[in-house]
């Protein structure tokens, strides 16, 4: 009965914000987590860590920022919730290979982490959330499929942990030993030393050269990218 009412909330929220996507801004197109149904919503108090993920093909940043502080509002007076909107100005992973896609992946970590004291809900979702992300074997993998491939315990916390399901810790070592599979890629120790330490000024430089170097990730991606892990 609890976990029927917790999955019944669930699906309230996010048809309350793909609905506000529809009716403030018919022009973008949502992605991301709450699209998929796959966003953070604790089973403690009902509130997200999540961000909503638009598109809005070839519009001007100026443009994008006012939108999303509009829809952020309108979200917050209809669900109550805090969602920070991001509007992005290309489709930016449909192009990327899969080690491209983790190499962003702790990208996206290193942009974070350092935002969040280590012991909490935050940085232990932001740990679950790489984890599986880097855990992937196609760009086109959600969560729980990549949990269900993995098929471990340790998987299985991470996908909980991800949806907010779990109040658990998903811990450093956790996020380490779910990216053992990575040894064998060329950017192997830099992934292993910005993960352990994402606050080293030295691993972070290391990690923006590489990111400027790879072609199949966007300009615009990359640039937007190593500008906030300057």
């Amino acid at each position: 009965m609890i976990a029927d009412a917790y999955q019944a909330a669930r699906d309230r929220v996010r048809d309350a914000v793909l609905a506000v996507v529809r009716e403030t801004a018919p022009q973008v197109e949502a992605r991301g987590s709450f699209y998929y149904g796959d966003f953070h919503f604790s089973s403690r108090d009902h509130s997200t860590l999540s961000d909503l993920d638009l598109v809005w093909p070839a519009a001007r940043a100026d443009d994008t920022q006012v939108l999303a502080d509009r829809i952020t509002r309108e979200l917050h007076a209809r669900t109550g919730l805090c969602i920070r909107t991001s509007i992005q100005p290309e489709r930016n992973f449909e192009t990327l290979s899969v080690a491209d896609a983790r190499f962003l992946a702790v990208g996206e970590y290193l942009r974070w982490a350092p935002h969040s004291s280590v012991h909490s809900e935050a940085a232990s979702l932001l740990r679950a959330k790489i984890a599986l992300l880097l855990a992937r074997q196609s760009t086109g993998q959600r969560y729980a499929d990549v949990a269900a491939d993995v098929g471990t315990p340790t998987s299985r916390l991470a996908l909980a942990v991800k949806l907010g399901s779990a109040a658990e810790e998903f811990s450093i070592d956790d996020l380490v030993a779910m990216s053992g599979h990575l040894e064998h890629e060329p950017s192997w120790m830099v992934l292993r030393a910005c993960l352990t330490d994402p606050r080293a000024a030295g691993g972070r430089r290391t990690y923006v050269d590489e990111l400027l170097g790879r072609s199949t990730v966007s300009e615009w991606l990359r640039m937007y990218l190593a500008g906030r892990l300057a």
